[in-house]
């Protein structure tokens, strides 16, 4: 009898978000497998590559703890054995959807994402994968690529699991200094004061002019990058309906660039 294959891809330095999802995992397969990989495929030259966190250690004893089978923990050389430079084929992503939100500001990011996703898909073979939707883009373009290459992979979105004060979890959360660790939360709060204006016919022009303003009142070291709104397939909407809208948010925080969202 065949057994079947969760899969939670990470790229480390894990936390409660990420063990969420292996709970998840693990109460509908026969088996987890967790990946450990930070792909360089999907920082630009400017972002944090080098700099991202990594304790290993720490994420195998946390593993352990949450009984994960198998832990798959690859060498760039194991996944880009050609070297990046000489790879000739990667995931094309509609330029439609790779320009909007985050991938604006992180060209050939979602490439880099869709690209590392398909091989850990086809290394692990999982029966269903397990995302957060804290990075709502990102679920989607999976979502997208399952589809559109006929992938035998079943998706699952989690909700984007928080710190008692709001904040998103993030492994680059260990970056914020100890006070904007305590601004960081106004990022969500304020996020969840501006729907009211949408769901009142207001225009997202409008409401990103007040979350900014609202941020950047409480201190100079917020700067949004932007806050936009889409149908939850992330196609751009121009109205807002109960029920089928996300409002995304990328902010920086000092030298700390955050995101979150809000589905409605």
């Amino acid at each position: 009898m065949t057994q079947s294959v969760g899969f939670v891809p990470t790229m480390g330095y894990l936390h409660e978000g990420h063990c969420m999802l292996i709970r998840a995992s693990k109460q509908e397969n026969d088996i987890t497998i967790v990946s450990i990989f930070v792909n360089p495929l999907q920082f630009g030259p400017t972002e944090d590559l080098v700099n991202y966190p990594r304790d290993i250690e720490r994420d195998k004893n946390r593993l352990e703890a949450e009984g994960v089978e198998l832990l798959f923990l690859p060498k760039d050389d194991d996944i880009y054995p050609n070297k990046i430079s000489g790879m000739v084929t990667t995931v094309a992503v509609d330029e439609a959807f790779s320009s909007r939100a985050c991938g604006t500001f992180r060209q050939g990011h979602f490439e880099g994402v869709a690209t590392i996703v398909l091989k850990l898909f086809n290394i692990v073979e999982p029966n269903r994968a397990y995302f957060g939707l804290k990075d709502y883009q990102q679920f989607v373009l999976i979502q997208r690529m399952i589809h559109d290459l006929n992938l035998k992979v079943t998706l699952h979105g989690l909700p984007t699991h928080r710190e008692p004060d709001g904040l998103a979890m993030s492994s680059r959360n260990t970056y914020l200094t100890e006070q904007d660790r305590v601004l960081a939360p106004m990022i969500n709060k304020t996020l969840h004061e501006i729907l009211p204006l949408l769901r009142e016919g207001g225009s997202i022009a409008d409401g990103r002019g007040i979350f900014e303003s609202r941020l950047t009142d409480l201190s100079s070291r917020f700067r949004v990058q932007y806050l936009e709104c889409y149908d939850r397939d992330f196609n751009p909407v121009t109205t807002i309906i109960e029920g089928e809208r996300v409002l995304v948010t990328a902010v920086y925080l000092g030298d700390v660039r955050l995101i979150d969202n809000s589905l409605f």
